[in-house]
């Protein structure tokens, strides 16, 4: 779980690819970042498997040390396979917290409605929205 201490700021502001992005700074702590015209017609199902997936991936971040945080995210930055490693692990951690259902729809929704780079990257490194379905309904 994330620690209770953890500071989670949530922003609405422009991501650079997709529709969120979560990250952790050393004195700011962790911050999720909500690009609003990607999201701007978001059910509560759909809003519900975003954050899950982003806070998800702050647990992650939150048993790391400083040093560990940094050489992670080089390699999520200049790494693929990592990349797509870690994604799809979120997606899995997202999907064992309960959250299956909604992630599915919150993938169903981008791929309806995101840019063609975006579509790319999601088929790329994201699980599918049948892929999720069949890991929650195992």
């Amino acid at each position: 779980s994330i620690p209770e201490t953890e500071k989670i700021t949530i922003s609405l502001a422009s991501v650079e690819n997709g529709a969120a992005e979560a990250r952790k700074y050393p004195f700011k702590g962790a911050v999720i970042k909500l690009d609003e015209n990607e999201l701007s017609n978001l059910s509560d199902d759909e809003l519900a498997g975003l954050m899950a997936h982003e806070l998800a991936h702050i647990r992650v971040y939150s048993g790391m040390n400083w040093a560990s945080l940094v050489f992670y995210g080089l390699r999520y930055e200049f790494s693929d396979s990592f990349k797509r490693e870690v994604e799809r692990g979120t997606d899995i951690l997202t999907i064992q917290h309960g959250f299956g259902k909604e992630l599915a729809s919150f993938m169903e929704y981008r791929l309806r409605t995101a840019n063609d780079a975006d579509k790319n990257i999601i088929e790329k490194y994201y699980l599918s929205p049948k892929e999720i379905r069949f890991l929650f309904q195992s």
